[in-house]
């Protein structure tokens, strides 16, 4: 194979990500535990999460469940293009505070508060900002056992 030829057809059962047509995981042996967090582990991720952030986050998850009701869609888990479609009408939305259209930071933090409502309860694979939740991506290297 040469870098012009194309990559080669991957079967249905086949889930990888690739950089420069390089197969970098074959995820299908993947099991749901290898998706799952632990209880323990979800509670420290919510107690890691300043009280003000929380707030914040519950304000944008109520805002974004109650556009995937209008809109016929499904809130949790949120797929990725339900996701982008949401944030693509709040780039449409003028903030009430500042008479502006809502900031970069703003959207960022309604996409996070969206990562974390999926992670807080649990979803299988969250985050993947890029699959379904039924072909999840890996996830970040894990922090050393000192962290």
């Amino acid at each position: 194979m040469t870098l012009t030829d194309p990559p080669a057809p991957r079967s249905a059962e086949l889930v990888v990500r690739e950089l420069d047509h390089q197969v970098l995981a074959d995820v299908s042996t993947w099991t749901d535990a290898d998706y799952r967090l632990t209880d323990r582990t979800r509670a420290k991720l919510r107690a890691a999460v300043p009280a003000n952030t929380l707030r914040a986050y519950e304000r944008w998850w109520t805002a974004a469940a109650a556009w995937c009701v209008a809109e016929g869609r499904i809130a949790l888990p949120m797929t990725a293009e339900t996701l982008t479609e949401w944030v693509r009408t709040l780039t449409d939305t003028v903030s009430a505070r500042t008479g502006r259209p809502l900031s970069v930071a703003s959207l960022d933090q309604a996409v996070a508060a969206v990562h974390a409502e999926a992670v807080f309860d649990g979803m299988p694979g969250a985050w993947s900002a890029t699959t379904a939740p039924s072909s999840p991506t890996p996830a970040a290297p894990a922090a050393s056992p000192r962290s």
